[in-house]
């Protein structure tokens, strides 16, 4: 559906970001990898989240 294609944007646009800010700063891997974790989690549960409601929409 709509929900992961508008998730694997907001994870190519993360990773992006984070090209950027290593150029820049020379950020550690291991630093870059966890903050990106987070990140692609956070958007994932949202994704999730917006699936629920679309779905709860739906049945009622």
């Amino acid at each position: 559906g709509d929900v992961p294609s508008v998730n694997e944007t907001d994870k190519s646009t993360v990773s992006i970001l984070f090209q950027r800010v290593r150029s820049i700063t020379g950020i550690t891997k291991t630093k870059e990898n966890k903050a990106l974790k987070l990140k692609v989690d956070q958007l994932t549960k949202e994704g999730e989240e917006r699936k629920g409601e679309i779905n709860r929409y739906r049945v009622s």
